[in-house]
Formats: C-alpha cells, sequence, structure tokens
C-alpha cells in the first residue's frame, strides 16, 4: 500500500523533471555558447539558401529570435531564396 502512494508522486515528479529538460534544450536563452555555436554553425534555419551571415550578428539573440518566430524567418528566408536565387546578393538574370 505505502508503494503505491509514492507512485503517483515519483511519476508527476519525473513528468515535471523531464519537461524542463525539453524546454532547456529548445530555449537558446538557457544554451551555452558552445550550443549556441553548433546551432548556428549548423545553418539548418538557412534552409536551401547560401545566405552569407554578417560577422557582427549576436549568434545569441539571433538564435533566440528564430526560435521565437521560426515561421515568420523561414518565410523571410524562402522570400530570399525566391528573390535571389541563391542568396548571394545577386538577382537570377531571368529575362
Amino acid at each position: 500500500m505505502k508503494a503505491s502512494k509514492l507512485f503517483i508522486p515519483v511519476i508527476i515528479l519525473l513528468f515535471l523533471t523531464s519537461c524542463k529538460s525539453t524546454d532547456k534544450k529548445n530555449n537558446p536563452e538557457q544554451w551555452t555558447d558552445e550550443q549556441v555555436a553548433t546551432w548556428f554553425n549548423q545553418k539548418e534555419w538557412l534552409g536551401q539558401t547560401a545566405l552569407q551571415v554578417d560577422s557582427s550578428l549576436d549568434k545569441r539573440e539571433f538564435a533566440i529570435q528564430y526560435h521565437k518566430y521560426k515561421d515568420r524567418w523561414d518565410k523571410a528566408f524562402d522570400f530570399l531564396k525566391g528573390r535571389f536565387g541563391s542568396c548571394t546578393g545577386r538577382q537570377s538574370s531571368t529575362g
């Protein structure tokens, strides 16, 4: 009987702990500098563009804003890709 009384609080505690660790994993505000650099250098956020990022960019702030507004950033990168082709700053010559 005692074990069953402890079972539910332990399950709740495990659930809350797992939710907190998942939140930290998805929250760049809590990432280490190394985690920010790894995320940034993987460039998955660029999609299929060949955008060149200026060295003055605050990578942590960009990661925070990208995760807060991912759908908007993805649309912006899609727009740039459609507008400039490979996003290198040169317009495609289609006529």
